[in-house]
């Protein structure tokens, strides 16, 4: 017999209690005692009955919790099929930024040949002062670095390239994927996706990094942004378990703190 039909056969029962107490009440059949009685089992039933409704309703979560969940995988997975159109154009930003910074070495370059073959002209040589150009980092003929590979992306980040940066941290994954740096360049691609309003992207980012560097000391963040790209995707439900779970694993953070304030705003 489900929840639902014990539920019936009580409301019945009281039902058919209240009969009895009227046409008991009416032909004076009753004592006190008898009254008393019938009223104690109709607190009884009403008991039984909130009780029957409070399993029911924990049957419900207990079913639609893995079916929620199920359903934010699924549209992340589905997601991560989709061809990511707007890398070319991160693509065309990362390299029309390094050819900017190779035309500027190769200025200063020329330059110093000029020096080294013949006395020359201040007059002879506007334009192609130091003062007029930029050196850039590792470019005087030296192979560039992972580190200066890098810090070259962050740059980009912090500049709010973000399509350009996201690129350029992809490709440093690719190439030293046993790097010390490469398990912040993963956390970094991530943000970039958030920060560009790609949330789904950004979540299946963030949780590779969880997944693959279990020891960093980025996971916090990595749990709290991942909460909040569920939250703009409006799926709350996911993004609370999500925050519950950074709360648990690190309670003392400050990214905890900011996951306990983003729920209390939300019970308000």
């Amino acid at each position: 017999m489900t929840i639902f039909e014990l539920r019936l056969k009580c409301i019945k029962t009281v039902i058919l209690v209240l009969l009895v107490i009227g046409v008991c009440s009416v032909s004076s059949c009753a004592t006190r005692q008898d009254v008393i009685y019938l009223h104690q089992q109709i607190k009884n039933l009403k008991n039984s009955m909130d009780q029957l409704a409070l399993e029911q309703n924990k049957e419900i979560n207990n079913t639609l919790t893995p079916l929620k969940e199920f359903q934010s995988s699924i549209a992340i997975r589905i997601d991560s099929m989709d061809v990511d159109i707007r890398s070319l154009r991160g693509d065309m930003e990362l390299l029309n930024h390094r050819t900017d910074e190779l035309s500027k070495s190769l200025k200063s370059f020329k330059i110093k040949q000029l020096k080294q073959t013949q006395e020359i002209n201040p007059a002879d040589t506007t334009g192609l002062t130091p003062d007029n150009t930029t050196k850039s980092p590792g470019l005087n003929m030296k192979k560039i670095n992972p580190q200066d590979e890098y810090t070259e992306a962050k740059e980009l980040y912090d500049k709010g390239i973000y399509e350009a940066s996201r690129k350029a941290f992809a490709n440093f994954i690719t190439r030293y994927p046993d790097n010390k740096l490469t398990g912040n360049s993963q956390f970094w691609l991530a943000e970039n996706y958030f920060k560009e309003g790609n949330y789904k992207k950004s979540i299946l980012e963030h949780q590779k990094f969880i997944d693959n560097f279990k020891q960093h000391p980025k996971i916090p963040s990595a749990y709290l942004k991942e909460g909040l790209a569920y939250y703009k995707l409006g799926d709350s439900f996911a993004g609370k378990l999500i925050l519950e779970k950074l709360i648990k694993l690190f309670p003392k953070t400050k990214q905890a703190k900011a996951a306990k304030n983003k729920l209390n705003n939300l019970k308000k």
